[in-house]
């Protein structure tokens, strides 16, 4: 009968929900990826799951919204990285929202489109 109420006690503590946000990283999380040294172990992972990253947030807007870049010529991943730590730098009270949404913002104060 204990290990009963044990297992029901504990599964309901899993269970129970919590605040879990709605995105898989916010600002911190892809400033700390994407402004990796050369001289840190981990560079080569985290310097490819930053670009991965961003070209991916890129590749996703690109197709939900037949939208691309206003920039002309097209920039380089590298160029479209260093946009997005310049403004992750810049804008440091902002690393707390959905980085993918922070990639956006970057993006788009970065390669402003001429109207």
């Amino acid at each position: 009968m204990r290990i009963a109420r044990l297992i029901t006690a504990v599964s309901l503590a899993l269970w129970w929900p919590c605040a879990a946000r709605a995105y898989f990283a916010d600002g911190n999380e892809l400033f700390s990826e994407c402004s990796v040294k050369p001289a840190d172990p981990d560079y080569a992972s985290k310097s490819q799951l930053c670009l991965g990253y961003v070209v991916g947030v890129i590749d996703s807007r690109e197709f939900e919204l037949g939208a691309e870049l206003c920039a002309s010529p097209k920039p380089t991943k590298e160029q479209i990285r260093d946009t997005v730590v310049e403004y992750l730098k810049k804008n440091p009270a902002q690393r707390a929202l959905p980085a993918a949404a922070l990639v956006v913002n970057a993006l788009l104060q970065g390669f402003p489109c001429r109207r």
